[in-house]
């Protein structure tokens, strides 16, 4: 995967590699649409706020929509505001 071909800088995916998440990045814009790679990289950064468990890793739209559903009441109850738009866009 090279950084260049997704818009996102070499540091990060450096960071992103670094992470030794349960599959590898490839296709990024794949890996991340069901947003379990998303709830797994925030779980490694809040172990106990996040349950993994509760996320589905399966291509339907609807382990999608829950996933992101998921995501997002737990973005917004850590206060941190990321754009409807941007998680929508996935």
């Amino acid at each position: 995967m090279n950084a260049h071909d997704y818009g996102i800088s070499r540091n990060t995916l450096k960071w992103l590699q670094s992470l030794d998440l349960s599959h590898p990045l490839k296709n990024l814009r794949r890996d991340l649409a069901n947003g379990f790679m998303v709830a797994q990289l925030l779980s490694r950064y809040f172990p106990t706020e996040l349950q993994l468990h509760s996320f589905d890793n399966s291509p339907s739209s609807a382990a999608k929509a829950d996933n992101w559903q998921q995501i997002k009441k737990f973005l917004k109850k850590q206060g941190i505001n990321i754009p409807a738009t941007l998680l929508e866009g996935t």
